[in-house]
């Protein structure tokens, strides 16, 4: 009798231990979840907060592939080009600055961009730029890199200056 007790105890103690066992996993792959559901929340909010504050800023923003065509434009340089919401990605950039002379910097940068990708770089030029409307307005440029999931793309900004040239 004295002998089948130990037995008995390491018997039941197995199926214990497999239950506890079982219980903390299930608490640890739980709590796995939880954390990644508030990551994934916290990087959703992060992200609707940056696309507000794009929207917001009174900054035009063209987002520019290799080829030199539009790939994104925040709702700033929609509205400085009067252009539709569904703005057609095949519109190069540099029909948005061809404003009559066939010599500006920025012109020639944006029409030969596959070519001069690494003199891309150019900060706060003052250039015109054209609406669709044909009508053309002044304003400060600067084109950077801005590789994009292993991609190369450009970041262009734009500040309408057309009150600092009127004052």
């Amino acid at each position: 009798v004295q002998q089948a007790i130990p037995v008995i105890a390491s018997s039941a103690a197995a199926p214990l231990l497999l239950m506890i066992s079982l219980v903390i996993i299930g608490l640890q792959r739980n709590q796995k979840n939880q954390t990644q559901q508030r990551i994934q929340a916290l990087l959703e909010e992060s992200q609707r907060r940056l696309k507000q504050m794009i929207n917001k800023t009174h900054v035009g923003l063209l987002l520019i592939n290799e080829q030199g065509q539009l790939f994104d434009l925040n709702p700033m340089a929609k509205r400085l080009f009067c252009l539709p919401e569904n703005v057609n990605r095949q519109t190069f950039a540099w029909e948005l600055f061809d404003a009559g002379n066939s010599y500006s910097t920025t012109l020639t940068l944006l029409r030969d961009l596959p070519k001069h990708k690494e003199l891309a770089e150019i900060s706060a030029v003052e250039t015109m730029a054209r609406r669709s409307d044909g009508s053309v307005f002044p304003v400060l440029f600067s084109l950077t890199t801005f590789p994009w999931h292993g991609e190369l793309y450009f970041l262009a900004t734009l500040i309408d200056i057309s009150k600092r040239k009127k004052a």
